[in-house]
């Protein structure tokens, strides 16, 4: 008897939304693609040759620059691809929570979403250099703005959401104002990390991508709390708490 990946194939039906009230493994494939993407980038940094991570900016990864510009280039466009999922699965959870009336703001969200896709695999492909290099900063431009947007408009379909239960701000932690940070750093610092500091320009890229993985952990757990309200799934938390929040959302 074959022996499947019961694990990936787990992750694949949670994703896909096979099983209804499911993506359960939308935290886990998202942390996964940006450690994809943290690892693959370093490892094209230690294959540049007198790379610096403070005087160079990452797209020198994938320029003639480099020994082996395909590994930069080649992750960038895997990880885009990879992020359609995760947009797709953060679309279906926030479709069953979302209140009456707000269907339009979330299809945006993930419109927007898919734009930044594209515009990463856009950044994989076009090097920054020669005719391409003027390509390559419009897609890098389109990017930081469209994921900029999308936490923008997905930050405010979550407090609609939360909105429902009257002590939503027991769900807001500091790392939830610290995410609205992360916003104004794509949106007001973009620029100023293009052409000023290769530091700030590496904190935009990966924390964007960190901060999806939270985004999608605040997501995941809100949809819980809404489906074992509504009697979905059984509870994971404790029984005292799940009642109380039970009671707020009503």
């Amino acid at each position: 008897m074959r022996m499947k990946p019961s694990f990936l194939v787990d992750i694949f039906e949670s994703l896909s939304g096979i099983e209804e009230h499911r993506h359960s493994h939308v935290v886990t494939f998202t942390a996964l693609v940006t450690g994809f993407f943290v690892v693959t980038s370093s490892v094209a940094m230690l294959f540049t040759p007198h790379y610096s991570f403070t005087d160079d900016f990452l797209s020198t990864l994938g320029t003639s620059r480099s020994s082996y510009p395909y590994i930069f280039n080649i992750s960038v466009v895997l990880t885009a691809l990879l992020l359609v999922p995760t947009y797709l699965s953060l679309h279906a959870i926030l479709l069953r929570n979302i209140p009456e009336g707000n269907k339009k703001l979330v299809d945006m969200a993930f419109v927007v979403g898919m734009a930044s896709s594209l515009a990463l695999i856009g950044v994989g492909l076009l090097p920054a250099e020669g005719t391409t290099f003027y390509s390559h900063s419009i897609s890098a431009l389109v990017f930081f703005l469209a994921i900029g947007m999308y936490y923008f408009i997905t930050t405010i379909v979550v407090i609609r959401i939360l909105r429902k239960c009257h002590n939503f701000r027991k769900f807001l932690s500091p790392a939830d104002y610290l995410g609205f940070a992360v916003i104004v750093l794509v949106f007001l610092l973009m620029d100023i990390s293009t052409w000023y500091s290769r530091i700030l320009q590496k904190t935009i890229v990966y924390g964007s991508l960190l901060f999806l993985v939270y985004l999608a952990h605040k997501i995941k757990k809100i949809d819980h709390i809404n489906q074992v309200v509504h009697g979905l799934e059984s509870p994971l938390e404790s029984e005292a708490l799940v009642t109380s929040r039970m009671q707020e959302c009503h």
